[in-house]
């Protein structure tokens, strides 16, 4: 982990440099002052301020939470951690670059550059963690007993680092300015202070993010129509078993943060791929979709960050009742003498 983390840094730094050094050259280049008076710029920038503050609120506290309750440490529970981590980082990176983009209407290109390994790299993993829980909660339903003391937190572990492979890959390749193979640097274009990708240049790197993607959200969708089908099929017996009740909730608690991550990817995602085919086949039919339409749905895939957090504190009892304790040992602290006791941790996991 701490290699992974050390070459992810070491690729910010390059691509930080690289831009402040873009940004000297280019200090006579104009940019499109940010305009409050018009609706649609206003909009878009209260909506991704409002994402941020509830995104970096919500998944530090459920990686709090996470941390300080031993019940949580489980399986499941470090896949969702990690999947809090990468909103956390969605949050710090991604939100405040398009924050950038809806002020000035364009970025230059070492920042584009940045923004691209960094939006590859997150979003890829979000949706590969996402897709591990499912795989995870599939299993557990299959053979709940067998779960229990075959998949250990050090599997789990390993299988999280493994996780991470791919989604940085994915971010790699177009660093690697393989032109030649279809594999060029995705150039920034916006649209009305939102980016998308130019397929021009780079339709294979374009196509393997389209099919990671799609393979994942197939993976999703797969796992829970497996999950539901069984889990009918044997809710008598999960009921009759120890751990049953804990590891529906837990189950449907990955399932609403799976549904939500398909409702707020799977329109820019269909964008994207009509996008792509268009472009790749060069047909005749006129591709375009209504620069408002195109904003709904980017504004969709980046809430998602602030989405997990709001459903694991509405599904987990054990992360809704320690949220609950959080704010009521400050209230007790600071508002009068009468609520002095405090609900022990353990009181409220058992």
């Amino acid at each position: 982990m701490n290699v992974l983390f050390l070459v992810f840094m070491a690729i910010i730094t390059t691509r930080v440099s690289l831009f402040v050094a873009d940004t000297a050259e280019n200090q006579t280049a104009t940019a499109t002052p940010f305009i409050f008076s018009d609706p649609s710029f206003t909009t878009n920038f209260i909506i991704v301020i409002l994402i941020i503050i509830l995104s970096v609120f919500g998944n530090i506290t459920i990686l709090y939470i996470f941390y300080h309750s031993p019940l949580l440490h489980d399986v499941n529970s470090l896949l969702a951690a990690n999947l809090a981590l990468i909103n956390l980082l969605i949050s710090f990176f991604i939100l405040p670059i398009i924050l950038i983009l809806i002020s000035q209407g364009n970025i230059n290109n070492s920042l584009c550059r940045v923004q691209e390994f960094i939006f590859i790299l997150l979003y890829a993993a979000s949706l590969a963690f996402t897709a591990s829980i499912a795989v995870d909660r599939c299993i557990a339903i299959i053979n709940p007993i067998r779960y229990v003391s075959a998949v250990t937190w050090r599997k789990g572990f390993i299988a999280s680092l493994l996780i991470w492979f791919l989604p940085i890959l994915l971010a790699t390749l177009p660093e690697l300015n393989l032109i030649k193979n279809g594999m060029d640097i995705l150039p920034c274009r916006t649209i009305r202070g939102l980016y998308f990708f130019n397929t021009d240049k780079n339709a294979l790197i374009y196509g393997l993010i389209l099919s990671f993607c799609i393979v994942y959200c197939l993976i999703i969708v797969l796992c829970y129509f497996v999950i539901f089908i069984i889990a009918n099929r044997k809710r008598m017996a999960l009921q009759n078993f120890s751990n049953g009740n804990s590891l529906t909730k837990s189950t449907r608690a990955a399932a609403l943060i799976a549904t939500s991550t398909l409702l707020c990817w799977t329109p820019i995602t269909v964008a994207l791929t009509i996008s792509y085919v268009h472009t790749l086949y060069r047909t005749d039919t006129v591709y375009k979709i209504s620069p408002y339409v195109l904003r709904t749905f980017t504004m969709l895939a980046i809430a998602v960050a602030a989405v997990h957090p709001i459903i694991s504190v509405c599904t987990n009892h054990i992360i809704r009742a320690k949220f609950r304790q959080i704010f009521s040992r400050h209230h007790c602290k600071t508002c009068c003498k009468r609520h002095r006791t405090v609900i022990p941790l353990v009181l409220i996991n058992a």
